[in-house]
């Protein structure tokens, strides 16, 4: 029950960061053509989708590590108070686990984002695809 309830928490929160970010509650208006961008060989792609999906990235990026450690520190709390020394062990290990995680999900989106950036620098690149996951992942289209 408790992991349905986590599950819906940050679906929720998901939806939050949506409307805020995009500002329309519309999904046609959302997708409507307006200005387009071209990614990589692929022209006129509606530019909200490239912004929308860098924005959930970026909020990802973010997000999960807190989140991760939010729920370490409930589930060590909750260790805590039932003041059983096990317990509090499995806590204090799963919290250590959790930190580590959440960091290491940060440093992936943050190494990729930047050897991205690095490889569109390559003239090679200039049109591939790699051009375009940079487009969609740190929004520089």
């Amino acid at each position: 029950m408790l992991r349905i309830n986590k599950i819906i928490f940050c679906l929720l929160l998901g939806l939050v960061a949506f409307y805020a970010f995009t500002g329309d509650v519309s999904a046609s208006e959302w997708l409507q053509r307006g200005e387009t961008v071209d990614c990589g060989s692929i022209t006129e792609i509606p530019a909200r989708i490239p912004a929308f999906t860098s924005i959930v990235v970026s909020v990802l990026q973010v997000l999960v590590p807190v989140l991760l450690v939010i729920f370490g520190i409930v589930d060590l709390i909750k260790a805590i108070t039932a003041q059983k020394e096990d317990d509090i062990t499995s806590g204090r290990k799963t919290l250590i686990k959790r930190i580590i995680i959440g960091f290491l999900v940060f440093l992936v989106i943050a190494l990729t984002k930047l050897l991205l950036n690095v490889a569109v620098e390559n003239p090679a690149l200039r049109g591939s695809i790699v051009e375009c996951v940079n487009c969609f992942i740190s929004g520089d289209c």
